[in-house]
């Protein structure tokens, strides 16, 4: 969303199917220092998870958008 124009301050979460947090990524990322969260994640089996894009300290407003791109593969 930053790179796009959006002021949003956003952290992704990522929750096992107990509600457990599996993950959780802010601007810094997992990859390098980037203001639009993302993360890279190996799933080996199947599994149910759940994904929650929110706000830092849930400040929010129409100007505070993002877009969600998720992308798989077959290894």
């Amino acid at each position: 969303a930053f790179t796009q124009g959006s002021i949003a301050d956003l952290e992704l979460v990522l929750y096992d199917a107990d509600g457990t947090t599996v993950l959780k990524t802010d601007y810094s990322g997992e990859i390098d220092a980037d203001f639009d969260p993302h993360f890279e994640r190996k799933v080996t089996a199947a599994s149910e998870l759940y994904l929650q894009a929110r706000t830092e300290n849930d400040r929010g407003s129409r100007f505070h958008w993002y877009t969600l791109s998720i992308t798989t593969t077959n290894d």
